[in-house]
């Protein structure tokens, strides 16, 4: 991990113990509020050992990957209250039928309680037959916007298949914060893609949601707006030399002004207002 952390077979058992009482709370707080349908959970380790005490009749599913079976072995101390934890779920998708097998036997499963998924692309299951319109090449990244995420590899990759595939689309759904962020948005910008080949949904968790003062640069944001008629978080962060967060954020402010219309994916955004009702909200 990039971060410090202790392996599960070095816990103590208060470490456990607080372990499964911390996560069991979240999940009962976080069920009550979404109140979902189905449940997911991947591995078949601690928290999924834990998920019945706070989801009750609430189905749920476990994703085995087979990690879980090694981290028995390295953590036999953990392994009965793993187990009878378990097996209170309702379902268990596993990869292949040997992993059928494995979980069965090593967690006291019933046959109808297992559910062999495969691996891989399965035709059946993902296909473009619905598909409202042709897309071309297209790529989604969904992940934390940052090198270790491979995201400037995959630039590279990208300006490759472009140039083998005019038409090709990237679309970015992420988060990030600070310099690394920064730094890796603007090389997209730098890079003036055209909006149907590139397209970034930034989560922004490094803006302030609370702040209600308006930002300073606002006006210039709106003077530039009208001057080239263009509306966008790249365009306001490459024509005012300011970062990719304070150029989301102003673009929020257009919005909630109603002097632009929301985000529509790629497609440039409406500007809503005449001239004259610009310089008369500036005061020109």
């Amino acid at each position: 991990m990039p971060y410090p952390s202790t392996r599960f077979s070095q816990m103590t058992a208060d470490q456990i113990s607080s372990y499964r009482a911390s996560w069991t709370a979240a999940l009962s707080r976080s069920f009550e509020e979404f109140k979902p349908g189905i449940i997911h959970a991947h591995h078949a380790w601690i928290l999924s050992s834990v998920l019945k005490d706070a989801a009750g009749s609430t189905p749920v599913v476990v994703h085995g990957h087979g990690t879980a079976l090694r981290q028995l072995e390295l953590c036999p101390h953990l392994g009965d209250e793993v187990r009878e934890g378990c097996r209170r779920n309702d379902l268990f998708v596993v990869l292949h039928q040997d992993h059928a097998r494995l979980y069965r036997e090593e967690y006291g499963l019933r046959e109808e309680q297992l559910a062999v998924v495969g691996a891989g692309y399965r035709e059946e299951l993902f296909h473009s037959r619905e598909a409202m319109e042709e897309r071309g090449d297209s790529i989604l990244f969904a992940g934390k916007i940052s090198e270790s995420k491979g995201l400037s590899s995959l630039l590279d990759a990208f300006e490759i298949l472009r140039a083998r595939r005019p038409g090709a689309r990237l679309e970015i759904a992420g988060s990030g914060s600070g310099e690394e962020t920064e730094r890796l948005v603007a090389s997209i910008v730098e890079c003036k893609y055209q909006a149907e080949e590139v397209a970034v949904f930034l989560g922004r968790s490094d803006i302030q949601s609370g702040a209600d003062e308006q930002d300073e640069l606002f006006d210039d944001a709106v003077r530039l707006v009208f001057e080239y008629n263009q509306a966008s978080t790249s365009f306001l962060q490459r024509r005012m030399k300011i970062g990719y967060s304070r150029a989301a954020r102003l673009m929020d402010e257009l919005e909630s002004a109603h002097i632009v219309g929301p985000a529509e994916g790629a497609k440039p955004r409406e500007i809503l207002i005449e001239t004259a009702e610009m310089e008369a909200a500036l005061g020109a």
